[in-house]
């Protein structure tokens, strides 16, 4: 299975025929239901029921925004139109049944399974793990929805690349340097016996 739509037609046609002509059905239908989605999952869940006596307390600004997230929810689901229904499966429940439904060869099946548990370590029968199928085909490397993006070189590659990139701005890295004390009343660490340096240390996420 990869980008290549003739390929992949071919290779599952040596299992099932039925299955060939309805997987790119399969794949244009999560395509759509997360091309309306996928912009709302960034927005914060507004609070659609809440009680009045909370509601009441809350601020202008607060009801708003919950507004605003109601309706940019409302749009999603609308423009789903005969999707709809299929999305709200997708969303709450297991892969099982929508894989069943959509195909018959096991092979096909159990391929496409994987992309429904990875990392949840739930089966395919469990609820949610429709969602995952789901999630699969959100966002997008080098142009193409739900294509997955690899570091060359592997992670080490990654780390290796962010340390050239701070050297060029000016940044100074070292490694192996024993941590001796810190100084909570004052900005700086002691690291080793004769290297001091006064930096506040930060815990916070860099991107």
């Amino acid at each position: 299975m990869g980008p290549d739509d003739e390929s992949n037609r071919r290779e599952i046609a040596k299992f099932s025929e039925s299955d060939a002509e309805a997987f790119p059905r399969y794949e244009g239908l999560l395509e759509r239901i997360a091309e309306r989605l996928e912009p709302v999952l960034s927005r914060p869940a507004p609070n659609l029921l809440p009680l009045p006596r909370s509601w009441r307390r809350r601020g202008i600004f607060s009801k708003i925004r919950d507004a605003g997230s109601a309706w940019s929810l409302h749009q999603a689901l609308g423009d789903l139109g005969e999707d709809l229904p299929e999305a709200i499966e997708l969303l709450t429940g297991a892969a099982r049944p929508i894989l069943d439904r959509w195909f018959e060869s096991d092979v096909l099946k159990s391929t496409l399974a994987t992309d429904a548990i990875i990392g949840t370590f739930q089966p395919i029968s469990a609820p949610g793990t429709g969602y995952v199928l789901l999630h699969h085909v959100m966002g997008s490397a080098g142009g193409a929805r739900g294509v997955w993006g690899y570091v060359e070189g592997g992670m080490g590659g990654l780390s290796n690349a962010l340390a050239a990139a701070a050297v060029e701005r000016g940044v100074e890295i070292r490694t192996g340097c024993r941590w001796s004390r810190s100084k909570p009343r004052q900005q700086g660490h002691r690291c080793g016996r004769r290297r001091q340096i006064d930096r506040r240390p930060s815990g916070r996420q860099q991107h």
